[in-house]
Protein backbone atom coordinates (compact mmCIF):
# COMPACT_ATOMS: atom_id res chain seq x y z
CA UNK A 1 0.00 0.00 0.00
CA UNK A 2 1.63 3.12 -1.23
CA UNK A 3 1.73 6.16 1.64
CA UNK A 4 -0.70 8.92 1.12
CA UNK A 5 0.83 12.67 0.87
CA UNK A 6 0.15 14.92 3.91
CA UNK A 7 0.82 18.48 4.40
CA UNK A 8 2.33 19.98 7.57
CA UNK A 9 -0.08 22.56 9.48
CA UNK A 10 2.14 23.07 12.33
CA UNK A 11 5.70 23.37 12.28
CA UNK A 12 7.66 20.46 13.76
CA UNK A 13 10.75 18.82 14.79
CA UNK A 14 10.46 14.88 14.18
CA UNK A 15 12.45 13.36 16.21
CA UNK A 16 12.73 9.88 14.46
CA UNK A 17 14.03 11.84 11.49
CA UNK A 18 17.53 13.22 13.23
CA UNK A 19 15.31 15.77 14.43
CA UNK A 20 14.28 17.18 11.11
CA UNK A 21 12.43 20.34 11.03
CA UNK A 22 8.88 20.72 8.95
CA UNK A 23 7.66 24.13 8.20
CA UNK A 24 4.17 24.59 7.56
CA UNK A 25 2.37 23.88 4.09
CA UNK A 26 5.28 21.13 3.21
CA UNK A 27 4.30 17.88 1.68
CA UNK A 28 5.48 15.19 3.75
CA UNK A 29 4.60 10.99 3.84
CA UNK A 30 4.60 9.25 6.72
CA UNK A 31 2.88 5.60 7.74
CA UNK A 32 2.38 3.52 10.89
CA UNK A 33 1.89 4.71 14.48
CA UNK A 34 4.15 7.99 13.28
CA UNK A 35 1.40 8.66 11.27
CA UNK A 36 -1.58 8.35 13.68
CA UNK A 37 0.52 10.71 15.87
CA UNK A 38 1.36 13.26 13.97
CA UNK A 39 -2.20 13.54 12.59
CA UNK A 40 -3.69 12.89 16.10
CA UNK A 41 -1.56 16.09 17.37
CA UNK A 42 -2.58 18.22 14.82
CA UNK A 43 0.59 18.52 12.98
CA UNK A 44 0.02 17.45 9.48
CA UNK A 45 -3.44 16.21 7.19
CA UNK A 46 -3.72 14.58 4.30
CA UNK A 47 -3.35 16.50 1.16
CA UNK A 48 -6.93 18.01 0.02
CA UNK A 49 -8.45 16.64 3.09
CA UNK A 50 -9.23 13.58 4.51
CA UNK A 51 -11.23 10.83 2.05
CA UNK A 52 -14.83 10.41 2.65
CA UNK A 53 -14.64 7.17 1.74
CA UNK A 54 -12.06 6.32 4.85
CA UNK A 55 -14.38 5.46 7.43
CA UNK A 56 -11.17 4.50 10.04
CA UNK A 57 -10.60 8.75 9.22
CA UNK A 58 -13.53 10.35 9.88
CA UNK A 59 -13.45 10.34 13.76
CA UNK A 60 -10.28 11.86 13.66
CA UNK A 61 -11.36 14.81 12.61
CA UNK A 62 -14.16 15.70 14.66
CA UNK A 63 -13.84 18.25 17.30
CA UNK A 64 -13.74 16.50 21.09
CA UNK A 65 -15.33 18.60 23.54
CA UNK A 66 -14.90 17.68 27.27
CA UNK A 67 -16.76 18.11 30.22
CA UNK A 68 -14.17 16.65 32.75
CA UNK A 69 -10.51 16.77 33.09
CA UNK A 70 -9.18 16.04 29.36
CA UNK A 71 -7.10 12.10 29.06
CA UNK A 72 -5.14 11.88 26.25
CA UNK A 73 -5.15 11.93 23.32
CA UNK A 74 -6.66 15.30 21.91
CA UNK A 75 -5.67 17.57 19.47
CA UNK A 76 -5.88 21.16 18.43
CA UNK A 77 -8.96 22.43 18.27
CA UNK A 78 -10.69 20.01 21.31
CA UNK A 79 -12.85 21.88 23.58
CA UNK A 80 -12.96 22.19 27.48
CA UNK A 81 -15.94 22.82 29.05
CA UNK A 82 -15.10 23.45 32.74
CA UNK A 83 -18.21 24.99 34.58
CA UNK A 84 -18.80 27.86 32.69
CA UNK A 85 -14.85 28.13 31.35
CA UNK A 86 -14.05 27.11 27.83
CA UNK A 87 -10.72 26.17 26.66
CA UNK A 88 -9.56 25.26 23.54
CA UNK A 89 -6.22 22.43 23.22
CA UNK A 90 -3.42 24.81 21.45
CA UNK A 91 -1.32 21.81 21.90
CA UNK A 92 -1.79 17.99 21.08
CA UNK A 93 -1.34 14.72 22.99
CA UNK A 94 -0.72 11.04 21.95
CA UNK A 95 -2.74 8.39 23.72
CA UNK A 96 0.25 7.71 25.78
CA UNK A 97 0.79 11.32 26.76
CA UNK A 98 -0.17 13.34 30.05
CA UNK A 99 -2.98 15.97 30.72
CA UNK A 100 -0.89 19.62 31.09
CA UNK A 101 -2.94 23.04 31.36
CA UNK A 102 0.14 24.34 29.25
CA UNK A 103 -2.14 22.16 26.45
CA UNK A 104 -5.06 24.76 26.86
CA UNK A 105 -6.01 28.38 26.46
CA UNK A 106 -8.90 30.01 27.58
CA UNK A 107 -11.32 31.09 25.00
CA UNK A 108 -14.58 32.28 26.91
CA UNK A 109 -14.10 32.65 31.01
CA UNK A 110 -16.46 32.71 33.69
CA UNK A 111 -18.99 35.25 33.25
CA UNK A 112 -18.74 38.27 35.92
CA UNK A 113 -21.62 38.61 37.95
CA UNK A 114 -23.58 42.35 37.81
CA UNK A 115 -22.78 45.01 39.71
CA UNK A 116 -24.65 45.09 43.03
CA UNK A 117 -26.22 48.59 43.32
CA UNK A 118 -28.24 47.51 46.56
CA UNK A 119 -25.96 48.89 49.28
CA UNK A 120 -26.78 52.24 51.32
CA UNK A 121 -25.96 55.61 50.90
CA UNK A 122 -24.51 57.07 48.15
CA UNK A 123 -25.92 58.46 44.79
CA UNK A 124 -25.77 55.46 42.57
CA UNK A 125 -28.62 53.39 44.62
CA UNK A 126 -31.19 56.26 44.98
CA UNK A 127 -30.96 56.42 48.59
CA UNK A 128 -28.91 59.72 48.54
CA UNK A 129 -27.69 62.44 46.55
CA UNK A 130 -30.01 64.68 44.31
CA UNK A 131 -31.48 64.04 41.22
CA UNK A 132 -31.73 67.14 38.80
CA UNK A 133 -34.72 65.53 36.72
CA UNK A 134 -36.64 64.84 40.55
CA UNK A 135 -36.14 68.18 42.19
Amino acid sequence: MAKSTYVVLQEFRDKDNFDKKYEVGEEVSFDGQRLETLTGLGLIQQKGGEKASDPSKTDEDKQTVFTEVPTPPYKIGDTWQKGQEVFKAVKGKAKNGKFADADWELVQAEPTPPADNTGEGGEGNGTGGSNPLLD
